[in-house]
């Protein structure tokens, strides 16, 4: 990693979080497939040999700017989903004031 041009790798690195953070809030929170894109990433820089740092950074921002293109800022930041979990013998109002932090002891 010491040989790497750090301006390529820390542009990559920031592109390719584009893409993780995309990944994670489309599935969901999904940590496996997340998981499993580090993985392979990381599997096609060892075994494809020859490619460089530089190359695979401009595949990273071109990957981050498409996805801005086309899905937009909406799955890049953290939302709150559209459904309540409840707990049998707590209503859904229980667990809304809980969440916010206003739960109060009685």
């Amino acid at each position: 990693m010491s040989g790497y041009p750090f301006p390529a790798w820390f542009i990559g690195t920031v592109a390719v979080s584009f893409v993780y953070t995309w990944l994670y809030n489309s599935t969901q929170g999904s940590l496996l497939v997340v998981t499993l894109f580090h993985v392979l990433w990381n599997t096609f820089g060892v075994v494809v040999s020859g490619v460089s740092i530089t190359a695979m950074a401009v595949v990273c921002v071109g990957v981050a700017v498409l996805l801005v293109a086309v899905f937009g800022q909406e799955n890049l930041t953290r939302r709150k989903s559209g459904r309540v979990l409840t707990q049998p013998g707590i209503s859904a109002v229980d667990m809304e004031i809980f969440a916010c932090g206003q739960c109060t002891s009685q």
